[in-house]
């Protein structure tokens, strides 16, 4: 098989023909690279042509330096086989010619035109580069693949021993786990304890806010008081401006950030406000 560009040419014999003689000639079959004959005479640009082999006769067509097709005969091509041939290789009628060319005696190159390989020696030498080739790229693959195993198991033996080590450190620490679990429910019980007195009595509370309003028929309307915020609502007798019960009520100590909140009555006035204590 031999190779030229994208196309790939083949010339087959009989292989027993072919060991007898190199055998007769004392070689060894394995050490020995068969070359087509073609291969060995000179390329040629364009057209067409007979050569006149060691035995029997070649046509050829080429075309820009690549050889497109060949038949070989054991005798010279008559008229009908010429014109098949030339069919073959798809010429168009235009392009073919009825008579046939004369053959024309070449003289062998010492180099072919193309690489070839045999069907013994460079057959085997190809096998046994490939099996190089699978055995290298094995222990290519297989490499990273040990190196990545060895480092796996350092990784388990790792792990297994920080596993081991946290458990320990787990068990000396359970007694301070567990103190420190039980002071920080004392202190949450304290604190809440401690919480119970932070808000003023709901009437004190109530009585600061009555002083705030005016004397006149101004009166509360409603009261909600959550966790140190304050939320009323004020009935006015005529309107009046929220700002000045805003700055009433942010003058005293136990109010601060105190809101007006918007109201759809003019007689209503809606104040939040935080609870600082009493």
């Amino acid at each position: 098989m031999a190779w030229q560009g994208d196309q790939a040419f083949i010339w087959c014999w009989d292989a027993d023909v072919v060991k007898r003689a190199i055998e007769a000639a004392k070689l060894n079959p394995g050490h020995v690279t068969i070359i087509p004959e073609s291969l060995l005479y000179p390329a040629m640009d364009s057209g067409l042509r007979i050569n006149p082999c060691l035995n029997g006769f070649e046509a050829q067509l080429w075309r820009n330096k690549q050889l497109e097709q060949s038949r070989w005969w054991p005798q010279r091509p008559t008229a009908a086989e010429w014109t098949l041939f030339q069919r073959d290789a798809c010429l168009q009628p235009q392009d073919q010619t009825e008579a046939i060319p004369l053959p024309q005696p070449l003289v062998m190159q010492p180099k072919p035109w193309a690489k070839s390989s045999g069907l013994h020696g460079h057959l085997e030498q190809g096998w046994q580069y490939e099996r190089l080739a699978v055995a290298l790229g094995v222990a290519l693959l297989a490499l990273p693949t040990l190196w990545y195993g060895l480092n796996l198991v350092k990784l388990h033996k790792a792990y297994d021993m920080r596993k081991a080590q946290l458990a320990s450190i787990q068990h000396q620490a359970q007694p301070v786990i567990e103190a420190r679990r039980q002071a920080l429910d004392e202190l949450a019980r304290i604190n809440a304890l401690h919480n119970l007195g932070r808000d003023p009595d709901p009437l004190f509370l109530m009585a600061k806010v009555a002083v705030m309003l005016p004397g006149d028929k101004t009166f509360l309307k409603e009261w909600d008081y959550q966790s140190g915020k304050l939320k009323i609502t004020i009935a006015l007798p005529e309107p009046a401006a929220s700002s000045t019960f805003v700055s009433a009520f942010q003058q005293a100590e136990i109010f601060s950030d105190v809101k007006a909140l918007a109201s759809a009555n003019p007689n209503l006035v809606i104040l939040q406000m935080q609870v600082t204590g009493s």
